[in-house]
């Protein structure tokens, strides 16, 4: 038998500078292996 996941990001884009961006992202991962987990992200793009 497989195990089943289920997953759901959003995540949101926006501009901090001229040069870098900021990405924030929120999500739920349902698994029947490990169960439920809520999750944050915060990435911060640099650029040239």
């Amino acid at each position: 038998m497989e195990a089943k996941t289920d997953s759901t990001t959003l995540r949101f884009l926006t501009p901090m500078g001229k040069k870098s961006d900021i990405e924030f992202g929120l999500g739920v991962d349902d698994s029947d292996t490990y169960g439920s987990v809520t999750l944050f992200s915060l990435f911060v793009y640099f650029y040239g």
